[in-house]
């Protein structure tokens, strides 16, 4: 489904019925994060970008690194990259993620409420406000903080504040997922940590510039951003949807050409809230690292990472 279509179904879905959000959160927010770890001389940073529905290609991606043993030794996730980044560095079991979250729906993540969606226009509210989605993350993880992820790992955020990136290095999971994948405007800001922060997207839909803050020696990228070319022009609403699109994806294409590997297979096609097609953007994920495999290999090789 289009995803213009798919966001005003849920609009539309918002004004007929109410949603309730689950009342747990599973961190307390402080002034400050918790310290990081430190992080030492990574041989490969795995750059998962934003795209919504689409991060299934990710875990498609994954399953064929591990499968060539290829070692990854620090992740960087934005938006869904974010979630398969954090479920990833915990489990380091791409089976047990496909079972995880080969059939995931929107509505696992969505907590659309009616009374929300009132203050839209007035205040700093959007129809979802995160909490089915903290709730998967952390009913899904075995830890809860990021400085104790067996693979050290960075959630990608915007501070709306400042206009630029955020990183949780350290602090709850849940939050820095959540953070990282506020999508505007259908989720409300996250406010933690003095700052006011959405998606990680709008500043790094492609993470690398923050992967390299660690030095690594070398980069892979995974970007499964889309043009928008695919979109139909009907009215102004499709307008708006095409043009953040198309500045997306200028700016995930910026970003991801400075990876040492690039992997960004054509989704063209494929929405950002569209649900049906987990498997199918499995196998293109799949499909897109095998042809890569003999570079990724090659470079490791050059760099003595492998043998």
């Amino acid at each position: 489904m289009h995803t213009l279509r798919t966001f005003l179904l849920l609009i539309s879905i918002i004004s007929l019925s109410a949603c309730s959000s689950p009342n747990k959160q599973y961190y307390n927010i402080s002034h400050t994060p918790p310290p990081a770890r430190d992080i030492k001389n990574p041989r490969v940073a795995l750059v998962l970008g934003g795209g919504g529905a689409r991060g299934i290609v990710h875990l498609g991606v994954i399953s064929v690194l591990e499968e060539n043993n290829i070692p990854i030794d620090l992740i960087v996730g934005t938006s869904a990259g974010s979630m398969i980044g954090a479920m990833y560095a915990d489990y380091k079991d791409s089976r047990l993620l496909y079972d995880q979250l080969i059939d995931l729906k929107k509505w696992d993540l969505l907590d659309l409420s009616f009374s929300d969606s009132f203050y839209f226009f007035s205040e700093l509210r959007g129809p979802a406000q995160g909490l089915y989605l903290e709730d998967f993350v952390a009913k899904n993880i075995t830890k809860n903080h990021i400085e104790d992820l067996d693979i050290p790992f960075v959630a990608v955020a915007t501070d709306l504040k400042t206009s630029k990136t955020y990183s949780f290095s350290s602090g709850p999971i849940a939050l820095g997922v959540h953070a990282s994948s506020a999508i505007p405007p259908v989720f409300s800001p996250v406010h933690a940590y003095g700052k006011l922060l959405v998606d990680g997207g709008v500043t790094e839909p492609v993470p690398v510039k923050t992967a390299r803050s660690f030095n690594p020696q070398v980069v892979i990228a995974i970007d499964i951003s889309t043009s928008g070319d695919s979109y139909e022009l009907y009215n102004m609403l499709d307008v708006t949807v095409k043009s953040f699109s198309i500045a997306y994806h200028k700016l995930s294409h910026s970003q991801s050409k400075k990876a040492d590997i690039l992997i960004h297979p054509d989704l063209e096609g494929f929405g950002t809230f569209d649900d049906d097609k987990n498997y199918i953007l499995f196998a293109i994920g799949r499909e897109a690292a095998k042809e890569k495999m003999p570079e990724i290999i090659s470079i490791l090789k050059s760099k003595s990472i492998i043998h």
